[in-house]
């Protein structure tokens, strides 16, 4: 089972580096914990840098 998990938490380019380090260094718990602080940290960086495009027409957009 804690492969199977550990497998969904990589992309597929990465998967095989991911789970040898997650499996050696933080175990299951650690390896989920990493996942969720890296989770964390994008949201605040989303809120921070991407502009809001709700209600603007494609056109409008900056490029």
């Amino acid at each position: 089972m804690r492969w199977l998990m550990l497998g969904d938490m990589f992309p597929q380019q990465i998967r095989g580096s991911g789970l040898a380090v997650a499996g050696v260094a933080p175990g299951l718990a650690g390896g989920y914990g990493l996942y969720a602080l890296a989770a964390a940290l994008l949201v605040v960086f989303v809120r921070r840098h991407a502009q809001e495009t709700r209600g603007n027409e494609l056109q409008e957009m900056e490029g």
